[in-house]
């Protein structure tokens, strides 16, 4: 926010320090002062001068003569093609070498033979707009008290010093002259002085308007006020003076006043024609289904029922806290007008502002939260401004303030204050200090104060909060050094964090790389996947404002985005991809929420082309399913989680070439080839394998004890063992029935292959298996190890089916 300084000086009771100690008083009290600038700086020889005589050229008709009088530097002869001047009227001159405000230098130069000793400054060159109809391509006119001779940089205030403060968005209270001066008056120890805002109350009384608040949770008050006889001219040059210096462009009468008390209160207002304000109402309400508005900046504007607007009895007029409607916009024809003075919800401000892409002065605001209780003064001041400037008579205010907002209450506990600041503050010095902060304060005792917050001070919530105050206006310099005191305590790893460093690990020596993918996604690539209809991944949670269609909705399954990554790389000749990614998916119990979604943290990897990169020596093998099988088992393994493989038919993967894995009844994992179908809708092309694992299910049968074995000191016995079942039959079940039927000898098992065809009988397979026995403390004999091979067989043939290969 922009504070020229000599503006500020009006609000304050003493001289302000110099611009530099003011900035570093103002950072350490909290407003940040990122830059003093001085505005005007580049005016030079720029002198007021007094026309005298004005004549035409007499080679060129749509030039003047015009001889001026600088008082003690002499008169001039100046051409120039300007038709608002006049003998009488006081004008800047710039002399031959003057530097205007964009840098210009002035020379004495020569115009069809005529001599012309500088030139006739218009308000843009000497850095400010001006506006009025008369003078929108004139010189500027010099008020009539301005002495001959004097600097106009002197005379129009032009090098006026601007404070540019980064105002941190809890203190809106700040976003004006007004809280600026405040918060300098508690630095200094002085006092505030506010405007005079003259306008008697009893207009509330006497005329009332029709003003009606349909939706008071989204306008909490709403003060109008009509003024007629309305003058649309130009200015005063100290009003544009100050509103240029404050990075905001002049433009009439009535719309540089609101402009000015908004800056100058923080309190933005609105001016309507009141006579194209529909049966002379206003209502506040939420817009119509597919209601439009053109606002001021001529663009047409769908509205939503979620958005507030201003409307007369038949259609929107302004939508609130951010625009006016061109509508009712304020002409050189206008004769009254009505004054909008109000105080909206920020957060429906901040939406809608976000939903239309419009961000104005007002809007930023609103979005801050503006005070209740600083409505009426600000219309006040702008309804005294328009009576010192002459440019308007007040016939009514109606004020509509449904529920009031009251101050708050904080209890402080003054050993408090000295605890968190740590420094021996005096209890006076707190009660002070707070004062002059003008927050009322009240002894309870006497540790305890009762301290009643005023409306303009929303950021003040808490006890916590009065404490930094005390601790802004005591000096953070002043706050004694001191070591850091308390219990040192060793960080512990929570288990979800473990497990997840020890699976990336692993990972990456398995020759994965890991990435990392948004959050958002687009609800196309979810469709791309071909889930059933009963998958919950078919409902993900959609984003009310979206930065786009591509980031819409969250997701709820990580694959798609690890494909989308697969894809990118493919295009980019990538011939090894080998990806993974942890992180968390988002899973709604109902759609709308009514309450947080599910967000288990999952594991996806996507493997294509080649299982490495391609040496000299060494051509890597290809990726496939039993490398993306081996990789689960790898990281099951590490975990010490128990489980199986069991098959699955979920129609994104290839029929035949898919498989869950079970732990306690509970599929907790799916992997397996990608259908070619979705493989080519997302741009993908040989064979591509996924898995995706959820963590959150397996955390509860995760076992990371460590158990050691001595090595085998005797030597074991081996046998193999092939057995022919019904293909139906899964490997895992038959070893299941070998170890529960091997004994305690049984040291290892693997099935090394898998065989159809004659002489095996159709309809069966036969499983090769190799086990090793062992004991611990003597070598077997072949008389121990028979019988198990004979309960093997036994127990095969009863529950399988089964029955030997010879």
């Amino acid at each position: 926010m922009r504070v020229p300084y000599n503006w500020l000086q009006d609000y304050l009771s003493e001289t302000l320090p110099p611009p530099a100690e003011l900035a570093d008083m103002l950072t350490l009290a909290g407003l940040e002062v990122e830059s003093i600038e001085r505005a005007g700086t580049k005016i030079e020889q720029v002198v007021a001068a007094q026309v005298k005589e004005i004549k035409l050229h007499p080679e060129a008709n749509h030039l003047l003569v015009v001889q001026v009088d600088a008082g003690p530097l002499g008169c001039k002869q100046v051409i120039t093609s300007a038709q608002n001047l006049r003998p009488g009227l006081k004008v800047p001159l710039a002399f031959p070498g003057a530097s205007l405000a964009s840098g210009e230098i002035i020379e004495a130069t020569r115009f069809r033979g005529l001599q012309s000793d500088g030139m006739l400054c218009s308000a843009s060159e000497l850095g400010f707009t001006e506006t009025d109809d008369k003078q929108s391509h004139g010189i500027l006119v010099l008020p009539d008290t301005t002495t001959l001779g004097a600097n106009v940089a002197d005379v129009l205030d032009l090098g006026d010093i601007v404070l540019d403060l980064d105002i941190t968005p809890n203190r809106a209270d700040c976003l004006s002259l007004i809280g600026v001066a405040r918060e300098v008056a508690a630095a200094m120890g002085i006092k505030l002085v506010l405007p005079p805002a003259r306008v008697p109350n009893d207009y509330c009384i006497k005329t009332p308007l029709d003003i009606s608040i349909a939706d008071p949770d989204l306008c909490w008050r709403y003060i109008g006020a009509v003024i007629s006889n309305i003058s649309i001219t130009s200015s005063p040059t100290w009003l544009k003076r100050r509103l240029s210096a404050a990075g905001m462009r002049p433009i009439n009468s009535i719309v540089d006043i609101t402009n000015y008390v908004m800056l100058e209160t923080g309190q933005p207002l609105h001016a309507f024609d009141y006579n194209k304000l529909a049966q002379r109402k206003i209502i506040v309400r939420r817009a119509r289904p597919q209601e439009v508005l053109v606002t001021l900046d001529g663009i047409k504007r769908e509205l939503t029922e979620e958005m507030l607007v201003i409307a007369d009895s038949e259609t929107a007029q302004a939508l609130a806290g951010i625009m006016g409607g061109l509508a009712s916009e304020i002409t050189t024809t206008t004769n009254t007008v009505f004054l909008e003075s109000a105080c909206f919800a920020s957060t429906n401000i901040r939406r809608t502002a976000r939903s239309l892409g419009m961000h104005t002065e007002a809007s930023f605001r609103y979005e801050r939260i503006v005070d209740p209780e600083g409505a009426l003064f600000a219309t006040q001041r702008a309804l005294t401004l328009l009576q010192e400037l002459g440019v308007g008579e007040i016939k009514a205010i109606c004020d509509v303030y449904p529920q009031p907002i009251l101050p708050q209450e904080i209890t402080l506990n003054t050993c408090r204050v000295r605890k968190l600041i740590g420094a021996p503050v005096e209890n006076e010095f707190i009660k002070k200090a707070l004062e002059r902060l003008q927050l009322s304060v009240v002894p309870a005792n006497t540790d305890t104060l009762k301290v009643t917050i005023p409306t303009f001070r929303s950021d003040l919530k808490q006890e916590a909060d009065l404490v930094e105050e005390v601790a802004r206006l005591y000096g953070f310099d002043r706050i004694p050094a001191a070591p850091l005191m308390g219990k040192i305590q060793v960080g512990k790893k929570p288990l979800e964090l473990k497990v997840e460093q020890m699976i990336k690990s692993r990972l990456q020596s398995c020759g994965l790389d890991e990435v990392q993918t948004y959050s958002f996604v687009n609800p196309q690539s979810i469709a791309k996947m071909n889930l059933a209809p009963s998958h919950n991944n078919e409902c993900p949670i959609p984003l009310l404002f979206p930065l786009s269609e591509e980031q819409s909705v969250l997701r709820t399954t990580l694959t798609p985005s690890l494909l989308e990554v697969a894809a990118i790389n493919q295009r980019r000749k990538a011939r090894s991809i080998n990806i993974f990614e942890i992180n968390r998916v988002y899973l709604p119990k109902k759609l709308p929420l009514t309450e947080l979604p599910n967000m288990p943290r999952h594991l996806a990897v996507v493997l294509a082309g080649n299982a490495g990169e391609k040496s000299w020596h060494n051509l890597p093998p290809q990726n496939d399913f039993y490398r993306l099988k081996g990789i689960m088992e790898t990281v099951v393994d590490q975990l010490g989680v128990s489980g199986k493989f069991v098959p699955i038919t979920l129609t994104y993967y290839h029929p035949g070439r898919q498989a869950g894995f079970e732990v306690a009844d509970h599929i907790v994992a799916t992997f397996g080839e990608l259908h070619p179908n979705v493989a080519e809708a997302f741009g993908l092309t040989d064979r591509v394998y996924t898995l995706e694992l959820d963590l959150s299910q397996i955390l509860p049968h995760i076992n990371l004890t460590q158990r050691y074995q001595s090595l085998p000191r005797f030597p074991g016995i081996e046998r193999d063992l092939a057995l022919i079942v019904p293909e139906s039959v899964a490997s895992a079940a038959v070893m299941e029935v070998i170890i529960n039927a091997a004994g305690p000898y049984l040291a290892d098992i693997m099935l090394f292959d898998v065989y159809q065809g004659a002489p095996v009988p159709t309809g069966y397979k036969s499983l090769a298996y190799s086990l090793v026995f062992r004991a611990s403390d003597h070598t077997l004999a072949e008389e121990e190890v028979s019988p198990y091979m004979t309960a093997i067989l036994q127990q095969a043939e009863e529950k399988l089916g089964a029955s030997i290969r010879h």
